[in-house]
């Protein structure tokens, strides 16, 4: 059965049952129970990987390597996320080991989460060779899309909120009254005083919509601004930390610096702003004179101020060494099937016949066919024992006369027998009628108005 917890807004005057089980069933005699926590980060994650996937399509990366960055870099960041929190709370869990990895239960950093899978992808893109600054646009544009969305996770379980607040949208839940009991005197050590009957920050919703709202505005730079490879990274990596360094103020569940008030999150937040705001802003007075956004991972900085028909033309050159290549390399593989074969033999007209005359070289002079002209071909009282020979080409041995070669094909000349006279072509000329003459009319002449150098008119 789910458990249910009751969640009051302020400026909403009635409560919220918030489950934080999804499903429960019995396996093999083990009961499993699948938390709302861990199906929103998954979702979260599932629409990322997506929008990843929709980015690497227009900007021509393979999907193979793409996935090998996804599997490596996904298990890494799940590996660092949880060893990131593990190490700053290992008080707790050096007297609790068997909870180290119940990660459904909560307590997954993301910023050890980005170290891990971080590492990861260079690795990955070292062996693939792909484009690191490119991976890292797409990734950080993408984790502002599972990172606001999986924040709804710490919503479901009540956790990750905020100090004490008189807000309209403060929030109270006899969870979250029973945790700060609970975490009274730790919080008294850090300096934190709470009262376990009034509202808290929802830190949660914080982080969530910067998230979204840092989105939309990278999503609006890789459409229009965009004019290097790592822009988008840098702006996730600005606009993240400065918001994560102002949320993380309000948390009680921070982790800190041993022994000390310094919140690590907020440490590693102002170095990771400071960083990536330089940076922007260096390279984008570097690059801010490139005639438009670039397009694709293949397409560098200093490819962006070719003109349009340099670029075509560099296509172009490539298409065409591209078949010339695969030409050859489908003529050498033709040539190495074939088999060599062997010269044919040249064979020798046969002449023989009744009437027939032996030609000088083998070959028959003009005209065709080779019989001495004007005579007639002899012909054989034998049937023809080959179809479609005419008797008159059968020899007395039955077989059928040999034609050799024509010398100077110049022109068709048909055969010329008794019965069949030669037949010439005499062009027709058209009779025309003479056409007679028309007289002419002659038409006066008017003379036309000439204007003299005085401006008086006279006639021609």
């Amino acid at each position: 059965m789910s458990d249910f917890t009751t969640v009051y807004f302020t400026w909403i005057k009635r409560g919220f049952n918030i489950p934080s089980t999804l499903v429960e069933f019995s396996l093999f005699g083990n009961e499993i129970s699948i938390k709302f926590y861990g199906v929103i980060i998954a979702f979260g994650f599932i629409l990322a990987a997506l929008f990843g996937g929709r980015m690497a399509y227009k900007w021509r990366i393979s999907l193979d390597k793409m996935l090998d960055v996804l599997i490596y870099g996904t298990l890494a960041g799940i590996i660092g996320a949880r060893a990131y929190y593990v190490i700053f709370q290992w008080d707790y869990y050096k007297l609790h080991p068997a909870e180290i990895p119940q990660i459904w239960q909560g307590g997954l950093a993301i910023y050890g989460g980005i170290i891990g899978g971080l590492i990861a992808a260079l690795i990955v893109c070292k062996v693939r060779k792909i484009n690191i600054l490119n991976l890292l646009d797409m990734g950080g544009i993408s984790l502002l899309i599972g990172q606001g969305i999986g924040r709804w996770g710490n919503f479901m379980n009540q956790e990750a909120f905020g100090t004490n607040t008189d807000a309209p949208w403060g929030m109270w839940s006899k969870k979250i009254a029973a945790t700060i009991i609970q975490d009274s005197q730790l919080l008294a050590e850090k300096g934190i005083t709470m009262d376990p009957n009034k509202p808290v920050h929802p830190t949660f919703l914080y982080e969530s919509l910067w998230c979204l709202i840092g989105f939309l505005i990278l999503y609006v730079i890789y459409k229009k601004f965009r004019k290097f490879s790592g822009q988008l990274f840098l702006g996730y990596g600005a606009w993240y930390g400065l918001g994560r360094m102002i949320i993380e103020g309000f948390r009680t569940d921070s982790l800190y610096i041993a022994h000390t008030t310094i919140r690590v999150s907020q440490v590693v937040s102002g170095v990771l702003m400071l960083v990536c705001l330089v940076l922007y802003i260096v390279f984008t007075v570097k690059y801010t004179k490139h005639p438009k956004p670039i397009e694709g991972v293949d397409y560098f900085p200093e490819d962006a101020v070719k003109t349009k028909k340099e670029r075509l033309a560099d296509e172009a050159a490539a298409m065409q060494a591209q078949t010339e290549e695969t030409s050859a390399e489908k003529s050498e593989e033709v040539s190495e099937e074939a088999p060599e074969k062997e010269p044919e033999k040249e064979q020798q007209a046969d002449f023989s016949g009744p009437g027939r005359t032996p030609y000088q070289n083998g070959y028959a002079p003009y005209p065709y066919p080779p019989y001495p002209y004007p005579y007639a071909p002899q012909q054989s009282a034998m049937p023809p024992q080959y179809p479609g020979v005419p008797a008159y080409l059968v020899g007395e041995d039955g077989k059928p006369y040999q034609m050799p070669p024509i010398v100077q094909p110049v022109a068709f000349v048909p055969y010329v027998t008794q019965e069949q006279p030669l037949m010439q072509y005499v062009p027709q000329v058209e009779q025309v009628a003479p056409v007679k003459a028309q007289p002419i009319k002659e038409q006066p002449i008017k003379a036309q108005p000439v204007q003299n150098k005085k401006n008086r008119y006279i006639d021609g």
